[in-house]
């Protein structure tokens, strides 16, 4: 609450080796200071060690979803979403958070179809690509027959030695 969030990790660090400490309450407030200075990854860490310790908690859940959300990771957020209402189904923000849930689904929809439509287009280049080469290949063959074979037959080279007269 004081903004000094590095030093409230090092307190909140040390209370986990304390024996009978609620841990996943600690990791979930180690998270949110993360969290506070904006290193998501670690904070997503910390959320995720939260949730295995104590897989009914909700409000971590909620804190990774929204840190998923801003690293694009859509799946995982609406899963984190769904799973906070299954544990907290009276939640005031219930409302909102449904909201959010069915806006990433659009995104996840639209990023589906930017992907398929990506993908069709890498295999019509492809197509047309083999097109090309193939056209290539069969003029090339077309060229080669046209071509007669030359030889030089076998006819015997004679071998004239002459001697060499060279003055000096």
């Amino acid at each position: 609450q004081l903004g000094q969030h590095d030093r409230a990790i090092n307190v909140l660090t040390r209370g986990l080796d304390v024996p009978g400490s609620d841990r996943s309450l600690l990791y979930y407030d180690i998270g949110n200071n993360y969290l506070a200075m904006k290193q998501n990854d670690r904070a997503e860490a910390m959320f995720s060690k939260a949730i295995d310790l104590n897989g009914s908690f909700a409000s971590p859940f909620l804190n990774r979803a929204n840190v998923r959300v801003h690293a694009k990771q859509y799946d995982a957020a609406i899963n984190d979403y769904v799973t906070y209402l299954g544990l907290k189904p009276d939640d005031p923000q219930r409302g909102s958070i449904e909201k959010m849930i069915s806006l990433l689904k659009g995104e996840v929809q639209v990023e589906q179809q930017r992907v398929a439509d990506a993908k069709k287009k890498q295999a019509e280049e492809e197509a047309r690509r083999k097109a090309v080469l193939d056209s290539v290949l069969n003029s090339l063959n077309s060229a080669t027959s046209d071509t007669k074979n030359m030889s030089g037959g076998n006819a015997q080279l004679e071998n004239k030695s002459e001697p060499l007269d060279i003055a000096p």
